[in-house]
């Protein structure tokens, strides 16, 4: 019936399926023996990484569905290509254990996209590509994180970084002619 829990990790305990411990912290426990009490231990420390839109699979990061594209639709219907990262942990284990049946790094994918799809259809696609990239970065924290909170999932989102927001191949030439035009059209203003 003894349990050892280590630094930057948690436990949850349940007797007979019922959480009777949330969380329970390092150290030396006791529990009851199997059949009554059941111990889970979780890494609440550790920062996990889930990269949602790049094509390249990292390396010791492999999930069993390949990578997709993530395209969105800005506001003034252009699609842009998005490359995000997000870095979250382990908040409550209980709820991360018992709340969601569902792959961790995929329900946090799944929302990224739903945020990140959410707010870029409400921006011009100049806003996009250049001034508003930092408060986007929030916005998508903040909306991720509502989302997980409304889902009970327990995790929560330590670090978003938007890689990259590009026109697809297939147009970035208009685009760069468009930016062309516009750099001649005040060249010959001024």
């Amino acid at each position: 019936g003894v349990y050892v829990v280590d630094p930057g990790e948690a436990a949850v305990v349940r007797r007979f399926g019922i959480v009777v411990a949330p969380r329970v912290d390092s150290g030396l426990h006791y529990r009851l023996p199997w059949p009554i009490d059941r111990v889970d231990v979780v890494n609440v420390s550790d920062v996990r990484r889930e990269t949602v839109g790049i094509l390249m699979p990292e390396e010791d990061h492999e999930h069993p569905e390949p990578p997709s594209k993530l395209q969105v639709l800005s506001g003034d219907t252009n699609v842009i290509d998005i490359e995000i990262v997000v870095q979250y942990q382990v908040r409550d284990p209980a709820d991360f254990l018992l709340s969601v049946q569902y792959a961790p790094y995929l329900l946090v994918r799944d929302v990224a996209r739903q945020a990140v799809t959410e707010l870029l259809s409400r921006q011009p696609v100049d806003a996009i590509l250049t001034t508003e990239r930092q408060s986007l970065q929030e916005a998508i924290r903040t909306e991720m994180q509502q989302r997980l909170d409304w889902y009970s999932s327990g995790l929560a989102v330590a670090g978003i970084n938007l890689q990259k927001a590009f026109p697809p191949d297939e147009v970035a030439n208009a685009f760069t002619d468009v930016n062309s035009a516009r750099e001649d059209k005040a060249r010959a203003i001024n």
